[in-house]
């Protein structure tokens, strides 16, 4: 809000408080709830497979499509065959080696 915008609105209703900012620049105005976030977190299984793995998570939560990600919080690989497998993680993708069969990820998902 450094563009010499403006709050043009306040407005109290049922579910929570919305501002109204206009931008100077001639732009849509924008609504936002005040508040914090409401984060949603969805555990996915994937088992089963023989060689790498990739696995994309999905951009919404399935039970909530107003959401968008945000992150992994955790995960538990199982069927092991070294000590110290080694996973990566490029944007909603997570990468398994040979080694592992199984896993389990928790992903944390915002409402928007």
């Amino acid at each position: 809000m450094t563009d010499s915008g403006a709050i043009k609105g306040l407005d109290a209703r049922e579910d929570g408080v919305y501002i109204t900012y206009v931008p100077s620049a001639g732009a849509d105005p924008v609504t936002k709830k005040l508040g914090s976030p409401i984060f949603r977190d969805y555990t996915m299984t994937v088992s089963g497979w023989n060689g790498s793995k990739t696995i994309t998570f999905p951009e919404h939560h399935p039970s909530y499509p107003n959401t968008t990600y945000v992150g992994i919080i955790g995960y538990t690989m199982y069927n092991v065959d070294i000590q110290f497998p080694q996973m990566t993680m490029s944007g909603r993708n997570m990468y398994f080696p040979d080694d592992v069969n199984s896993v389990s990820v928790t992903i944390r998902y915002m409402e928007i």
